[in-house]
């Protein structure tokens, strides 16, 4: 009988150290979820503002783009030369 306590006093035992264990490796997870999250954040707000870059790039390459058709217009070039140059 003594030997069954002693041996389950051994598993609870184990089972204890088994629980810190894990929770110490849950405490540790937890705190690198932050850090990934906040990382991610700041990774997501570069990325909106260099797509907001993106699209003012885009925007003043069409507005540089008109103004030399304009520019191409009124000197009497045709849409031939301007193809022809840029290939």
């Amino acid at each position: 009988m003594q030997e069954q306590f002693s041996l389950l006093e051994t598993r609870v035992q184990e089972m204890i150290a088994l629980i810190k264990r894990l929770k110490a490796e849950k405490r540790t997870l937890e705190a690198q979820k932050g850090e990934i999250e906040a990382l991610l954040r700041e990774r997501e707000a570069v990325l909106g503002q260099w797509e907001q870059e993106l699209h003012q790039f885009r925007e003043e390459r069409e507005a540089v783009r008109q103004r030399i058709e304009k520019i191409l217009d009124a000197l009497g070039c045709s849409d031939a030369v301007v193809v022809e140059s840029a290939g």
